[in-house]
């Protein structure tokens, strides 16, 4: 990796770093750690964000309490750990384009709006544990880094 290269972390990393989840949470951790010991700039999206609430208050609505507290700080501390990307006219373009170019639909429009945000701002790495989530990026020049 070379120094000062941003790298947008999904939202299954982010996860992973608030739930102990055997086997991901401390690959994950490690893997974030030695990322940014090399000078890399590890960031999230708004989209991203937006995720992370969507499974955070799934997982919660199983136990049949939603901790909206809970919820709060944990976005907290997500924006205060990492810089936050949010979309502009220029992605907006983007995602229409890969949505047409690779004819996307239903929840790879989410996909295709993390990479747009990212190639937006000049980011072009990736850190997921669903690397085909973003296959059709690697036509547009992203590297995607798993666990």
């Amino acid at each position: 990796m070379m120094a000062d290269k941003a790298i947008v972390i999904d939202t299954n990393i982010v996860s992973y770093l608030r739930n102990n989840t055997p086997g991901y949470t401390d690959k994950a951790i490690e893997r974030i750690r030695d990322l940014m010991e090399n000078g890399c700039s590890v960031c999230v999206t708004e989209q991203i964000l937006r995720e992370f609430l969507v499974t955070q208050s799934n997982l919660q609505k199983i136990y049949n309490k939603v901790d909206y507290n809970q919820l709060q700080a944990d976005v907290d501390y997500i924006k205060s750990q990492f810089p936050l990307y949010y979309p502009s006219g220029q992605s907006v373009q983007l995602l229409s384009d890969y949505v047409y170019r690779y004819q996307l639909k239903a929840k790879k429009i989410h996909d295709a709006n993390i990479v747009a945000v990212a190639a937006a701002n000049n980011i072009k790495s990736i850190f997921t544990n669903n690397p085909s989530d973003f296959s059709f990026a690697l036509n547009e020049g992203f590297e995607i880094i798993t666990l």
